[in-house]
């Protein structure tokens, strides 16, 4: 556990400084997944900062992923993905230990 626990927080410091980056490339995939041009909105709201995008929603197995390194579904895809490393999204953590997570085309559409 204090092994996973140190990797964690190497990836969480290998990727500081780039948190706006990792959000823009996942929409730039989750976009090329879907098969349309993608739209990103960052907002603050007044619960933090907002970033949404019009791409593929997460699947059951993106979802495990963001919760274990190494473990991203892009690794399997056949198009030609930024990131499948399943390590990007991590660098939020330099900004929230609880970040929120939503999939909700009409939140996203609303935010657009």
């Amino acid at each position: 556990m204090i092994a996973d626990f140190r990797r964690e927080q190497d990836a969480v410091r290998d990727y500081e400084g780039r948190e706006i980056l990792e959000l823009l490339q996942n929409a730039n995939d989750a976009a090329q997944e879907n098969n349309q041009q993608g739209k990103v909105s960052i907002f603050l709201s007044e619960d933090g900062l907002v970033v949404a995008n019009t791409g593929k929603p997460f699947s059951s197995d993106g979802i495990i992923s963001l919760q274990n390194d190494h473990l991203s579904p892009k690794r399997h895809s056949k198009g030609n993905l930024i990131g499948d490393k399943g390590l990007g999204f991590r660098a939020i953590l330099n900004w929230s230990r609880t970040p929120i997570i939503r999939d909700s085309p009409d939140e996203i559409a609303s935010g657009l």
